[in-house]
């Protein structure tokens, strides 16, 4: 069913379960049940007692998300960049992208055009800069949803606003699929 989330891993060598390295989403055993369902409702359930790890998640028919910003959006020239570098985690009370566009009017008083989120990708744990890496392509779920994301950056994008996202790809630790496979 194309409508619905499917949990997968894969087997390799027949004893090493890693997730897809290339999974828009996981679900973490550890660190899922500290995410709230206010910052991720709906949140599909770990399949406990069938597996053991981090577990990847695919839908076929995922809702594609109505960006309302690009035709107004003009890019801020390279060289004329003020930059507000900004943890999501630690911004507001409520460590998530809904809680941080209630602040976005504040960050444009302050004369930045340019917001850089200090990686958002799944990360070891939930209170990480995000500079330890297990899923690039997986937004983390402890800050919202991948629409929670898209729309953060189109409310942005707005008001004015670039969006960099800060990356690390070399810091990689024990959950991430590359590092189970190959370190």
């Amino acid at each position: 069913n194309p409508e619905q989330e499917y949990a997968y891993q894969f087997l390799l060598d027949n004893e090493l379960k890693v997730a897809d390295p290339y999974a828009e989403k996981v679900l973490d055993p550890m660190n899922d049940s500290y995410i709230s369902t206010v910052v991720y409702p709906g949140l599909k359930a770990y399949p406990t007692g069938k597996t053991t790890g981090i577990v990847s998640v695919m839908q076929g028919n995922q809702a594609t998300y109505a960006w309302k910003n690009t035709a107004n959006f003009k890019r801020p020239e390279k060289n004329k960049l003020v930059i507000y570098e900004l943890l999501i985690r630690d911004f507001t009370e409520g460590h998530s992208y809904a809680s941080t566009l209630q602040k976005l009017d504040y960050l444009v008083t302050l004369g930045i055009n340019a917001i850089e989120l200090m990686p958002v990708n799944e990360f070891e744990g939930n209170l990480s800069w995000g500079y330890n890496p297990s899923f690039y392509f997986a937004p983390d779920k402890y800050y919202g949803s991948k629409t929670a994301l898209q729309n953060f950056i189109d409310e942005c994008h707005g008001r004015g606003i670039a969006v960099i996202l800060d990356m690390v790809f070399n810091h990689s630790f024990g959950q991430s699929p590359m590092v189970q496979m190959y370190f």
